[in-house]
């Protein structure tokens, strides 16, 4: 009985059963940020997890999301990426496309601003 347990089908591998996940860091040149929209491209993109900050992602595309990140923004992570399959961090990029400041001001110039795209700690 115990053999019909598994219905045939053999045990995930650990590369079917661990997450893979990459982290979103965000470079700004202010101490102020309140809000930002960033563009992320590359393939199978599962989800987005968010932490501490309050994130709104959606799928604008095959292989693109844009996230709303907002909370009192610092430079480092801003969102961890999930993917389906794995994938070199190279094979993705991000954008900044607009920041607000905590006041709800929007910046007027990018100037300084960037992400950076790396695999997450083990």
């Amino acid at each position: 009985m115990a053999s019909l347990a598994g219905c045939g089908e053999p045990p995930p591998s650990a590369t079917q059963s661990a997450t893979i996940t990459l982290v979103v860091s965000l470079v700004t040149p202010h101490a102020d940020d309140g809000a930002l929209i960033l563009t992320i491209t590359g393939p199978d993109l599962e989800s987005v997890v968010t932490t501490p900050y309050v994130a709104y992602a959606r799928a604008t595309g095959s292989g693109t999301l844009r996230i709303t990140v907002v909370g009192d923004l610092v430079a480092g992570p801003v969102v961890t990426l999930r993917l389906s399959v794995p994938h070199d961090a190279a094979a993705y990029a991000g954008t900044v496309e607009q920041v607000a400041q905590r006041t709800d001001t929007l910046r007027d110039a990018l100037t300084g601003y960037g992400l950076t795209i790396a695999p997450a700690a083990p």
